[in-house]
C-alpha cells in the first residue's frame, strides 16, 4: 500500500519595512527672543533632533496676525533640516506676517543662518541685521546666509527693510550648492532695501527664479 505524499505547506514570507519617521513639529508662540516657545527654543530642539528627516517649524503667536519676533542675540546655526513655515500664522496670502528683527542685535549677527541642508524658510520677513564693515568686505549682518550641506529653498520672503535703515547688511548670501532662491509665479522673494548687496551667490548649480529685487517693495527701484 503506497502512502501519499503529504503537500508542501508555504509559509507565508515576512519582510522587514523600512523605517519611516512622520515629519515632526515644533510651534513657535512667542515673539520673545528667548524662552518656552520662542523662535531660538525651536531652533536648539531642532538641531537635537537627530532622527526626523525634515523638522517643521510653524507659527502661532497671540491669535494670528502680523508679529514681530524682536531679536537681541543672534540665533543659533540651523545644523540639521527645518522647514520654517512663516505661512502657518495666518492665511493671508500678502505680505509675510512673521518678522524677524534684528535692530537689536550686535552688528555682524545674520539673521537665519542655515547650514544642515535641504532645508525651507517660506514667507518670513527678516530684517535689521547690521554687518561690520572692513576695507574688503562686510562681515555678518547677513539677512539669511546659505552654507554647509545644501539643497535649500527659499520662496515667499522678504528679505530686507521697506522703511530707512531697516534693511540688512547683505540681503541673502549662498556659499551652498543646490539652492533654489524663489519659485514660480507668487513663490518669489523680495530681497529689497539692503545694504552692500541684495544677493551674493559664492557657489554652484544654484537656481534664482522670480525673485524681486530693489528698494521698494516690489523692487520698483534698484538697489
Amino acid at each position: 500500500m503506497s502512502r501519499s505524499r503529504p503537500s508542501s505547506v508555504r509559509r507565508p514570507r515576512v519582510e522587514r519595512l523600512e523605517a519611516r519617521h512622520l515629519l515632526a513639529g515644533l510651534t513657535v508662540s512667542s515673539s520673545a527672543d528667548d524662552g518656552p516657545g520662542s523662535l531660538r527654543a525651536a531652533i536648539e530642539a531642532a538641531d537635537l533632533d537627530t532622527t526626523t528627516p525634515v523638522v517643521e517649524i510653524d507659527f502661532a503667536i497671540g491669535g494670528g496676525g502680523p508679529a514681530t519676533i524682536d531679536l537681541r542675540a543672534a540665533l543659533p546655526t540651523i545644523t540639521r533640516p527645518v522647514f520654517i513655515n512663516g505661512s502657518t500664522q495666518s492665511d493671508d496670502a500678502g505680505s509675510p506676517e512673521i518678522v524677524i528683527d534684528g535692530c537689536k542685535t550686535p552688528a555682524g549677527s545674520n539673521g537665519l543662518t542655515i547650514a544642515g541642508g535641504s532645508s525651507t524658510v517660506e514667507r518670513v520677513q527678516i530684517r535689521g541685521f547690521a554687518g561690520i564693515a572692513s576695507q574688503s568686505s562686510t562681515d555678518g549682518g547677513r539677512g539669511i546666509l546659505l552654507t554647509g550641506a545644501g539643497g535649500d529653498l527659499l520662496i515667499g520672503n522678504q528679505v530686507g527693510g521697506f522703511g530707512v535703515g531697516d534693511g540688512n547688511a547683505i540681503g541673502v548670501e549662498v556659499d551652498a550648492a543646490d539652492a533654489t532662491i524663489g519659485g514660480g509665479a507668487g513663490l518669489g522673494n523680495a530681497i529689497s532695501g539692503n545694504g552692500n548687496a541684495g544677493y551674493i551667490d559664492n557657489a554652484f548649480d544654484n537656481v534664482i527664479s522670480a525673485d524681486v529685487k530693489g528698494t521698494g517693495i516690489q523692487g520698483q527701484r534698484a538697489l
